[in-house]
């Protein structure tokens, strides 16, 4: 039996891209101190950097430069504290 793969879009694009296989360690745990509430963050699950990805794409068209040392998070505050930062490239 074949292994099921994922499929979904790049965010902040129309491409659509199947996951074939990833590099990477165990994750990281983030967490912190929320200063407006005065509580301590939920802890979160963070893949360390330098983890590979390697997709195929499904639908659209690769365009590397769009997207090059961008955050791929959807929730702004992960994008202005950092998360998600990729650097595309072509097999």
């Amino acid at each position: 039996m074949g292994r099921s793969f994922k499929e979904g879009k790049i965010p902040h694009t129309e491409t659509t891209v199947k996951l074939i296989s990833a590099v990477t360690e165990r994750w990281l745990p983030i967490s912190g101190w929320d200063y407006e509430i005065g509580k301590p963050k939920t802890m979160r699950r963070a893949v360390p950097a330098g983890s590979v990805y390697f997709f195929e794409i499904v639908k659209g068209v690769f365009e590397p430069e769009k997207l090059w040392l961008k955050s791929v998070c959807k929730d702004e505050q992960d994008i202005n504290d950092g998360f998600g930062l990729v650097i595309f490239g072509k097999w």
